[in-house]
């Protein structure tokens, strides 16, 4: 995970029998961009929501510059951004 600002393990949302987020493994590496495309209601929304903390996950980790930031508070999650980006 050495070059990895962020990556995702096995998360994964439903809202009732209706599966939104079964993400396996993601990584979003330092100096790379990435895209997240889908149809409307694909749960691109709610994937962001995850690995931000505005939702919590049913199940799976998120790691911001290997540190793990899954199920973390909204608000300790942005000084952790803020420290690790604009430090």
């Amino acid at each position: 995970m050495l070059n990895n600002l962020i990556s995702v393990k096995n998360l994964k949302k439903s809202f009732g029998g209706l599966k939104a987020v079964d993400v396996d493994e993601l990584l979003f590496k330092k100096g790379q961009l990435t895209s997240i495309i889908g149809p409307n209601g694909a749960g691109k929304t709610t994937f962001f929501d995850l690995i931000s903390g505005f939702q919590n996950s049913d199940s799976g980790e998120v790691y911001l510059n290997e540190k793990d930031i899954s199920n973390s508070q909204l608000i300790k999650l942005q000084e952790w951004v803020w420290l690790e980006l604009f430090n």
